[in-house]
């Protein structure tokens, strides 16, 4: 078995805990609501999605803390991440199962084509590399050539797939 890259003995639930709320609080957070499509008793999958709505409805806001879904000019204007300085939401699902169950109008729908495992490796690679990237210019950090060893890890991980 190989070693951790991170040490994360030292971390404690209540810091993480913290700290997660504080990113949720700030509007600077990325949340998944992954699984909808796996809650099989439709009242249930009800029930979850009134949960994200109310959760959409009070975590969302801007920074002059109006919903960005109250206004269809502001909703364009804010729908880049970057820009919007409010947490996003994803809330994956099947297709067909979505279709039984979906969100109100006001999320926007994507659908992602099938991947097969090379186009996998190449996306999740594209994204560890933009994220990578993304931190070390917020961080003001000199780039050093370690992007390349850590996505060789990835694809060889990815290749597992």
């Amino acid at each position: 078995m190989e070693e951790p890259t991170i040490d994360d003995s030292s971390i404690s639930s209540d810091n993480v805990s913290y700290t997660l709320q504080n990113y949720i609080q700030q509007g600077q957070a990325l949340i998944i609501f992954d699984d909808l499509d796996e809650i099989s008793v439709p009242d249930q999958r009800f029930k979850i999605i009134n949960i994200i709505e109310k959760f959409e409805k009070i975590k969302t806001q801007t920074p002059t803390n109006i919903s960005a879904f109250n206004n269809a000019y502001v909703n364009k204007l804010l729908d880049d991440p970057s820009r919007s300085g409010r947490n996003q939401l994803i809330v994956p699902s099947l297709i067909v199962i979505y279709h039984a169950a979906s969100l109100p109008r006001r999320f926007s729908r994507y659908t992602i084509r099938p991947m097969d495992s090379k186009y996998i490796t190449d996306f999740v690679y594209y994204c560890f590399f933009r994220v990578h990237h993304h931190i070390i210019d917020m961080l003001s950090l000199q780039l050093t050539n370690q992007g390349d060893s850590h996505s060789e890890a990835l694809k060889k991980n990815c290749n597992r797939f």
